[in-house]
């Protein structure tokens, strides 16, 4: 992935939070090109990964 996700189980509520920081220079043009680059490799990422364990949480 490039960078460690961080885990928060937040014991006291049912949701559950994983979340991955990217610095981006979104002032330049190019920059949130590269972001939204990232930010769409990661999403795709954390799907492949991810998706059949939720589908099988009740």
């Amino acid at each position: 992935m490039g960078c460690e996700p961080k885990w928060d189980a937040n014991p006291s509520a049912k949701d559950k939070t994983i979340a991955l920081f990217h610095k981006a220079d979104l002032t330049d043009p190019e920059g949130v090109e590269k972001a939204l680059a990232w930010l769409t490799e990661q999403t795709l990422t954390f799907y492949r990964v991810f998706s059949e364990e939720v589908k099988m949480i009740n």
